[in-house]
């Protein structure tokens, strides 16, 4: 199950975006020229759901470098259960463009108290359904 931090919708079509998943071997071999292919391909926006072996730092300067933004960064629920700050930090690093464009984001400073307490409660919903 992935949970996605996405900015929200502000009423206008976004540029087409793609899902890192889709190139995910490409990203895996060579995340920089799998960048500028989907550049060439006149994408600029993308969807992270795996770093391929970066920090949400190195990534955000590639994308800057090429002109391209992360508009959605998706994590598992272990992460979100195990370790929220540093999730929270990749997304703040990965969406900051977006922010920074009059975009929100669903991670908001003052949201993660609301997190920590929602997603034990929700994990629980969950694996109950499967009992």
């Amino acid at each position: 199950m992935k949970f996605v931090i996405s900015r929200r919708y502000n009423g206008t079509a976004p540029d087409p975006g793609i899902v890192s998943f889709t190139f995910r071997h490409e990203f895996e071999e060579d995340v920089p020229a799998t960048l500028d292919l989907i550049k060439e391909m006149g994408i600029t926006n993308i969807e992270f759901s795996n770093l391929f072996g970066k920090t949400a730092g190195e990534m955000r300067e590639l994308l800057d470098q090429r002109g391209m933004i992360c508009t959605s960064y998706g994590v598992g629920l272990s992460d979100l259960l195990e370790d929220l700050d540093r999730v929270a930090e990749e997304a703040e690093a990965l969406l900051r463009a977006a922010r920074q464009s009059s975009v929100e984001h669903i991670y908001l400073e003052d949201e993660v108290d609301d997190v920590r307490k929602s997603v034990p409660l929700s994990y629980r919903y969950i694996t109950s359904l499967t009992d």
